[in-house]
């Protein structure tokens, strides 16, 4: 062991008393002079780095334990703003150090506190530290993630069981702070501090413990990250790690000089619902402005509730203190009703969600019928003959859907190359993007030779994922740079590609950027492209994140595309958006999970496409071998069928994700009114309310399926049919039961539909079953007119055609879809209104 300077969390140190118990709501934030040391100090540290004595490539511990780190790879000893720092320069292969197995061994409790400065660049996901042993088991923090925040995870799982702290924005660029995160099994929470303020917490009930296998030899990293993510770019220096959660004044001691102080909160009123009898779920945190510029979580304390407010349906109001500051919260008391209101408008019914990453494999995997039955709007594949997949070759899946639904055919050129990601062949990055563009003109070569009018449902989407494939920091990089820190080559690339394809066809739509998801940084892209006249046709990112997130992301992006389009050519325009990447695998097949999405991609109007995780042509885990359907199809079956405009729909939980979601249609013409709904178990009534005279009279007739989940290979049959009634309508609603009298309780993996006709005179007659076999593909049905280029932008042309792709099956006749090639079984209910449901082919036709 070697002399260092004074452990910082020993040191006297004066601080802002205010500033440390903003986050716990115990003081108020005015009016407090500054504190005596705290005679709470912080304990000694089980392994303390202080960086002013690094010999070669041992990092010394000034704790007295003996457990010193172990450089590997180029690193530098520069200068701090307290003394000296160790300099990691990032990159895919930067310097690091390997940190013993000591540091964790023994430990249940946990504090980790470095003083840390980000250089802001070189990519997400830089771990500034990785505690633990794999993959599997660990603590770290990143100064940006995907989404550009700060976010400090931890999980004995893997990344899909981490308890995550997300803060307000990316850790502060090029200015020394202190970082300080706790994993108090005590209280059950991993907590992040900035600069001795608390950021957010999050519950978790994993401990240090769990973090360390028998088998690792090591205790994790300083700077590098347990995945293949980008080496951490900055400078570390006194690095401290407790085997103990320091508390919040602890923590605050570690911090020199005045703490950040709580200036004012971003709002001071919370909405919150609760069904009857329940205890409401306050916030337990409220967003702060503090005087460092970055927002935190501010601890709230609530008044009681007294439990006669949740008796019966209605609102009151709740008191609360966030650290002084007098806040409230409107609680919502309800019964737990999904509410329908038939009186609004939403906007046209446009059918988005049914879009597919990979979705057909060639002519006739899967069949027509499947696809015109899910109502497709949109794929994603391959470039043609590439080697991304077998099959799914873009120009063929463009015969096919264009003759079928007439959906859009988005073609990948950059999923041409195999391997994910993106293995574009060259040595240096001036050979790598000539490859490109000699593939993007044999495509171009190719696309010449289609019929003009298949030619009208392709997209080209040049890149995707560019972040982390062709334009990110990988091997397979254009030159190791990411776009996200440097966007100049990628900029170049985007508009020399989109002239490229403007040139030989300049009416065929271009798509872009297609990134991972929604980055900031999209809003420098939109503005480069308009300054370059390169803006996109159609605007797409991913979403793997939840069905709420993408409410925000198309909210967030409208808002960045009014303020670049102001004052040019393109003002008051609105990009049509496919999310071209949306559900997780384990949501994928599960018609309550699917719901949720598709009612969120509905509520905001875009296009979107089902992931793609298991087999390519098989409609993103809807079809079962070739021309049978799961649970899912059913459900995207009954979804392609809406029609008229949507409605407001007011679930028991806005905003909740997995929790009981749903959409609606209302039909005029038609006197239909139709609900989707699903993901809770349980009883629930669904209020339909501003039912219109003029179009039901007074009585409705309810038709109410149930779809359930039989797996992602689980053949389904048709809806369960549950019930069919009257019901008279009172004060113009009318509420079903779900778990009453007449309806049984929801089951969480299942979809419900609900139709609404005229209660008309006497019963609906049984189903009527037609079965046969057409022997030949029939002409293409004629597509709607499209918009074309004019003077104006080109983004006023729409990717929708007036209406959704709706199959032939829901046209009033009933019987073979016109472009069915295979043995199909039709349900028509010939009432008024007439309406046909195809369903997929079975071996043996099932019974009348």
């Amino acid at each position: 062991m070697t002399g260092s300077r004074p452990r910082r969390g020993a040191r006297t140190t004066s601080f802002t008393l205010a500033s440390a118990l903003a986050l716990t709501g115990v003081a108020g934030m005015a009016g407090i002079a500054h504190a005596a040391p705290d005679q709470d100090a912080p304990p000694q540290a089980h392994l303390h780095y202080s960086m002013d004595d690094i010999e070669g490539t041992t990092v010394p511990d000034s704790s007295g334990n003996e457990l010193d780190g172990t450089i590997s790879g180029s690193t530098s000893v520069v200068d701090s703003d307290e003394g000296r720092a160790l300099r990691l320069p990032g990159g895919a292969d930067g310097g690091y150090v390997t940190l013993p197995r000591g540091a964790l061994e023994g430990a249940t409790d946990l504090t980790v506190s470095t003083r840390v400065s980000w250089d802001g660049d070189g990519g997400s996901w830089q771990w500034i530290y990785g505690l633990g042993s794999d993959n599997t088991r660990y603590l770290f923090s990143t100064p940006s993630s995907g989404s550009g925040q700060l976010r400090t995870a931890v999980t004995a799982n893997g990344g899909g069981g981490e308890s995550q702290v997300t803060g307000s924005a990316a850790l502060p660029r090029e200015r020394w702070v202190t970082l300080t995160t706790t994993l108090d099994t005590t209280a059950d929470e991993v907590v992040t501090y900035l600069d001795g303020v608390e950021v957010s917490a999050r519950s978790t009930q994993i401990s240090a413990a769990e973090l360390l296998t028998q088998a690792a030899t090591g205790a994790g990293y300083l700077g590098r990250s347990f995945y293949s993510d980008p080496r951490f770019k900055g400078a570390l220096d006194d690095v401290a790690i407790y085997h103990e959660a320091l508390d919040a004044e602890q923590v605050a001691a570690l911090v020199d000089g005045e703490l950040p102080s709580l200036v004012g909160l971003t709002e001071t009123t919370a909405e919150v619902r609760t069904t009857i009898g329940t205890q409401p779920t306050l916030p337990s945190h409220l967003t702060g402005r503090f005087s460092d510029g970055y927002d935190r979580d501010v601890r709230v304390t609530w008044d009681a509730v007294d439990p006669a407010q949740l008796a019966t349906s209605g609102t009151f109001t709740v008191d609360g203190d966030a650290s002084g500051t007098p806040v409230t919260a409107e609680v919502t008391v309800h019964r737990g009703e999904l509410k329908v209101d038939l009186g609004t408008d939403t906007g046209e019914f446009l059918g988005g969600a049914s879009g597919l990453l990979y979705g057909l494999y060639a002519d006739g995997m899967p069949t027509d019928n499947l696809i015109e039955g899910m109502g497709v709007r949109s794929i994603a594949t391959k470039a043609q003959d590439g080697a991304q997949h077998p099959g799914s070759d873009g120009l063929e899946v463009l015969e096919q859907l264009s003759q079928s639904t007439g959906g859009d055919v988005y073609m990948r050129i950059v999923d041409y190359y195999r391997g994910f990601p993106y293995e574009w062949p060259g040595d240096t990055p001036e050979e790598r993007y000539a490859d490109f563009k000699v593939t993007l003109e044999e495509q171009l070569d190719l696309i010449a030779t289609v019929p003009a009018e298949q030619l009208e449902d392709l997209v080209i989407e040049p890149f995707n994922e560019p972040e982390g494939n062709t334009h990110g920091t990988g091997r397979w990089s254009y030159d190791g740079t990411s776009w996200l820190d440097d966007p100049t080559d990628y900029f170049r690339h985007w508009d020399e590609t989109y002239r490229t394809i403007k040139a030989r066809f300049p009416d065929m739509r271009i798509a872009g950027p297609g990134t991972s998801i929604l980055f900031n940084q999209v809003e420098g892209f939109l503005e480069h492209t308009v300054a370059s006249d390169t803006v996109p046709d159609i605007i797409t990112w991913h979403e793997l994140s939840d069905p709420q997130t993408i409410r925000g992301s198309v909210e967030r992006f409208r808002g960045w595309e009014a303020g670049v389009f102001e004052g040019t050519a393109w003002e008051g325009t609105e990009l049509p958006i496919n999310i071209n990447e949306y559900a997780f695998n384990y949501h994928t097949s599960v018609p309550g999970q699917m719901i949720q999405w598709i009612s969120a991609i509905e509520d905001t109007k875009v296009d979107a496409m089902i992931a793609f995780w298991n087999l390519n042509g098989n409609l993103s885990d809807s079809a079962v071998q070739s021309n049978r359907g799961n649970g899912q199809w059913w459900l995207y079956n009954a979804y392609s069928q809406m029609s008229g405009h949507t409605v407001e729909v007011t679930p028991p939980s806005p905003g909740e994700n997995y929790s009981l979601q749903g959409l609606a249609t209302m039909d005029p013409d038609n006197a239909r009114a139709k609900v989707i709904m699903g993901g809770a178990d349980g009883a629930a009534p669904v209020d339909v309310v501003n039912i219109p005279a003029d179009v039901f009279g007074s009585q409705v007739r309810a038709t109410v399926r149930e779809i359930p989940w039989t797996g992602q290979l689980g053949d389904s049959a048709q809806p369960r049919h549950l019930a069919e009634f009257t019901a008279d309508v009172t004060d113009g609603a009318v509420t079903l039961d779900f778990g009453g009298a007449q309806l049984p309780e929801l089951t969480e993996s299942s979809a419900y539909e609900v139709v609404l006709t005229p209660a008309g005179v006497g019963g609906a007659p049984p189903p009527i079953r037609w079965s046969g076999r057409r022997a030949t593909r029939p002409r293409r049905r004629a597509a709607p007119a499209r918009a074309t280029a004019s003077t104006a932008p080109r983004a006023a042309r729409r990717t929708s055609r007036g209406s959704s792709p709706r199959a032939a099956s829901t046209s009033a006749g009933c019987g073979p879809g016109p472009t069915s090639r295979s043995t199909s079984t039709w349900r028509c209910r010939p009432t008024a209104p007439t309406t046909c449901r195809s369903s997929p082919a079975r071996s043996t036709p099932s019974p009348g």
